[in-house]
């Protein structure tokens, strides 16, 4: 993806110093000796507040900031989104709505619904999905309401459930099996279990389709990372963690942001599991948090015993109720054409990677880490080409054998064999 820089440089430094001369002078000189040894301050370094939406670079005396392609530089620092203006999407247990916080308007997409909880969208088909906790049933429907609600996944409890909207595939995460599951949206037979064994309830789950990975909670305390095909598992956060339902990941930042329900806390991490933060910590702010989403500045929830949205300022906290007196809301999804961002090649278009069953992205290791994975269903394996899974037939856009490794074992995934711990680039 390009980067569209825009330098403004801010020299706070002057600007201090014009007002008070002898002073600033003293104190610049001071502080710079005694933190850092030399006489620029890096601003870019700032969490909160950030001076930066999304880039920032440092330079003698200031900074600038800049924003990747999609968003303009409004007030020297700030990263508005190009486009419409943004809509909520939510599952409020009995019906999926969608919100407009402009005009301060609801519109009813599904209705008469059981318990809708987990959700996201498909841009490309213009589609809503919901998952029903009590019909153990992932739906969908046309997201202007037209149309009746269409059977996609049926027999999994499911409160994560995501759309990979590059390489056209469906996510989610059984509570009742605790496995994470994927299928083709363009022929939901073709499926696997991925995360065949997490030891207790999985409950939120994200990706980043972008690089290929993965992120889900588990409610007795732990945030985890895979690859979207189910390789390179990762622990990123198993200590001071209480009770995680909701997360979500920011594709302009790549951070993850999540809630707690046991500890009423807004938290965010990099992809890696470093600099972890904690944005918000408050039983009267959130007494019982569910759902997350986040697009440009900001981050969305949902809590269960306000009935409400409350929008925080991802970097420092501040916070307000959006919406208030709602049934019972749990996923919750900005609707946008920059979430789902077009212009990313998918690898598995037009040939489905040669693959006989699914094709699925696999996690950017390095430069030259592979594209895409194959994957099998669970009573199924690769066979030598390391495209066609046993008992199925041999897609016939399979490139000659010899452009894939043999695999080594029976496997249900093409896979690169590198460090687990490598960190995303």
């Amino acid at each position: 993806m390009y980067i569209r820089r825009v330098s403004i440089i801010v020299d706070m430094k002057v600007k201090e110093c014009l007002l008070v001369w002898l002073y600033c002078l003293y104190f610049t000189s001071a502080y710079s000796t005694i933190s850092y040894g030399t006489t620029d301050f890096d601003e870019c370094k700032q969490v909160n507040p950030n001076v930066c939406s999304q880039g920032c670079n440092n330079h003698d005396g200031g900074y600038s900031c800049y924003c990747q392609d999609g968003y303009d530089l409004i007030n020297q620092t700030y990263c508005q989104a190009i486009g419409p203006d943004p809509l909520i999407l939510l599952a409020d247990r009995y019906l999926v709505r969608e919100y407009d916080p402009l005009l301060i308007k609801h519109r009813t997409i599904s209705p008469n619904l059981n318990y809708a909880v987990a959700l996201d969208y498909d841009i490309k088909e213009m589609q809503v999905y919901w998952s029903d906790r009590n019909e153990d049933t992932i739906y969908r429907t046309n997201i202007n309401g037209s149309g009746l609600p269409e059977v996609v996944i049926s027999g999994y409890e499911t409160y994560g459930m995501c759309i990979d909207w590059i390489f056209r595939n469906i996510y989610w995460a059984d509570r009742s099996t605790k496995t994470i599951h994927v299928a083709s949206l363009e022929d939901l037979s073709k499926r696997s279990i991925l995360i065949p064994d997490i030891t207790h309830t999985p409950e939120g789950l994200t990706l980043d389709p972008k690089i290929g990975y993965m992120f889900w909670s588990v409610y007795s305390g732990k945030i985890e990372r895979a690859g979207m095909n189910g390789q390179q598992r990762l622990v990123l956060v198993d200590t001071d963690i209480s009770s995680p339902v909701g997360l979500t990941t920011d594709l302009t930042t790549n951070l993850l942001f999540w809630v707690e329900q046991g500890s009423y806390r807004l938290n965010s991490i990099d992809y890696n599991g470093h600099g972890r933060r904690t944005i918000l910590s408050s039983y009267s702010i959130l007494p019982r948090p569910f759902g997350i989403t986040v697009f440009e500045d900001y981050v969305y929830l949902t809590d269960l015993q306000r009935k409400a949205i409350i929008k925080a300022n991802k970097f420092n906290g501040k916070h307000t109720m959006l919406v208030g007196n709602l049934n019972h809301p749990l996923g919750i999804q900005i609707y946008h054409p920059q979430k789902q961002i077009k212009g990313i090649i998918n690898h598995c278009e037009g040939h489905n990677g040669g693959c006989s069953d699914l094709c699925v992205a696999a996690p950017k290791l390095n430069d030259n880490s592979v594209k895409y994975s194959c994957l099998c269903p669970s009573n199924s394996f690769l066979l030598q080409d390391g495209r066609t899974c046993e008992g199925s037939e041999v897609n016939p856009l399979t490139p000659p054998s010899s452009t894939v490794s043999p695999p080594e074992e029976k496997r249900t995934t093409q896979m690169r064999t590198d460090n687990i711990n490598d960190e995303i680039v």
